[in-house]
């Protein structure tokens, strides 16, 4: 029996596979990890397929966003050539991957784009997958969370599960732009079901025991109750009761979580002490930065010029390992963690400059939209973005990592869209998904 889609229906197929599936992948290679199977990368082959089918784009796409992905590997090359010559001092194998992570989030919005430029509009498919992410996410930690299976998170000196994933700041960095997500979908439909999903995210994430996610998730959660409480438009009673709900969960939440963590100061002490060097002036990747600053001083100034590819990072890695640790002296590579601090070690600050000049002109973007279409949804993908960046620059994990830089090239993307849409006169956009209101965030 012969089976053909319509245009339609390859488009919505096809959109689907680009999202739906990350955190199955995700979850799944986490599985086989658990029980020796590490070598079957199913999530690693998921995004290579992808990365590759962005560059194809880039190269056979006319129009100025594939020239972003073509000038970041010309830059690339410039640089690495210039850091390692004359001595020719290069670890080509994670000089190449260091290049092919970074291109990632723009190989998937080049991706998202030509899908959404050739079948019309998706991204309301697009956006339920982010918040799926969350949603699979969250049923793969409290079943962790109850049976014992699983990851932790810090070991025995401190609370945390990471359930099957690997990578608990990479997978709760996704999860925290999911929630946003999940938050305007609360917002647009006020029901049981959507507040059960937004409470068993936050749990999750929490579960995780990062600093940063309880930080950005309680900082979600706050904007969003405020934002419920203040602009939805609940109909019926049923609608208003789960409207102060929200409040009165979260404010339990919080209550709850105060009073546990007091009870249980032992579990939480690593957290809370990092916490307090944070609060007073201290970087989250303070012992690393100081192993990069100790490595520097093998180096001339032209080094913040150059960098010196991944090499430096083996220098760091002896750093950090013999000096800070104690753990034998051996070189091994390691990174900073901090998106800028690896842009300029790697190749200097010309090539960190234009890096995270790519990531700032899409995140302009998705504000300039906002303010042309100020809805809660648009808020709470500007919300995702900022928080992703704000990561990268304190904690890492974000440019780096394809779990959240995923979920950034699919909102970049439909961001690109969804602002050709409104300078288009002519192209009435489509009402947001399941909306019960108009969404829009009243001016005055």
């Amino acid at each position: 029996m012969k089976v053909a889609l319509s245009k339609p229906q390859l488009g919505w197929l096809l959109a689907a596979l680009l999202i739906f599936p990350v955190i199955w992948f995700d979850a799944a290679y986490g599985v086989l990890s658990f029980f020796g199977l590490d070598f079957l990368r199913v999530s690693f082959i998921y995004r290579t397929i992808l990365l590759f089918i962005g560059l194809y784009f880039a190269y056979t796409l006319a129009g100025p966003v594939p020239w972003i992905i073509k000038s970041l590997i010309l830059i690339w090359g410039l640089m690495l050539l210039i850091s390692t010559y004359p001595d020719g001092n290069v670890l080509l194998t994670k000089d190449i991957t260091h290049l092919l992570r970074r291109l990632y989030p723009f190989a998937i919005l080049l991706s998202t784009l030509a899908l959404l430029n050739h079948y019309g509009d998706k991204t309301t498919l697009l956006i339920k997958g982010i918040a799926h992410y969350g949603v699979i996410f969250s049923v793969v930690m409290l079943f962790s969370f109850f049976t014992g299976l699983g990851y932790e998170s810090y070991g025995d000196y401190a609370f945390g599960i990471k359930s099957f994933f690997v990578g608990g700041n990479d997978i709760g960095l996704a999860v925290l732009i999911s929630l946003a997500v999940l938050f305007s979908q609360l917002f647009y439909r006020l029901s049981f079901w959507n507040l059960l999903r937004v409470g068993a995210c936050f749990l999750a994430v929490t579960l995780l025991g990062t600093k940063a996610g309880w930080a950005a998730s309680s900082v979600t959660a706050a904007c969003f109750a405020i934002i419920i409480v203040l602009f939805s438009r609940a109909v019926g009673f049923k609608e208003r009761l789960l409207k102060w709900s929200v409040m009165s969960l979260i404010l339990s939440s919080f209550t709850g979580a105060a009073i546990y963590v007091q009870a249980n100061f032992d579990d939480f002490k690593f957290q809370i002490e990092q916490a307090e060097q944070i609060i007073g002036g201290a970087s989250p990747r303070m012992r690393l930065v100081e192993s990069y600053k100790r490595n520097l001083e093998n180096y001339t100034s032209e080094i913040y010029l150059t960098g010196d590819g991944a090499a430096l990072y083996e220098g760091i890695g002896r750093e950090y390992y013999l000096v800070d640790n104690n753990k034998g002296s051996f070189s091994v590579y390691r990174e900073i963690e901090q998106e800028w601090f690896d842009a300029v070690g790697h190749y200097g600050v010309p090539y960190a400059v234009t890096l995270f000049s790519m990531h700032c002109l899409f995140i302009l973007f998705s504000i300039i939209l906002f303010v042309r279409r100020p809805t809660v949804e648009h808020f709470a993908l500007n919300l995702g973005l900022a928080i992703y960046l704000g990561h990268g620059i304190f904690a890492g994990h974000a440019f780096v990592s394809g779990q959240p830089s995923h979920l950034v090239g699919v909102i970049y993307a439909l961001t690109l869209y969804r602002l050709g849409q409104s300078f288009n006169k002519n192209t009435v956009s489509a009402p947001e998904a399941g909306a019960t209101t108009t969404g829009k965030i009243p001016s005055g």
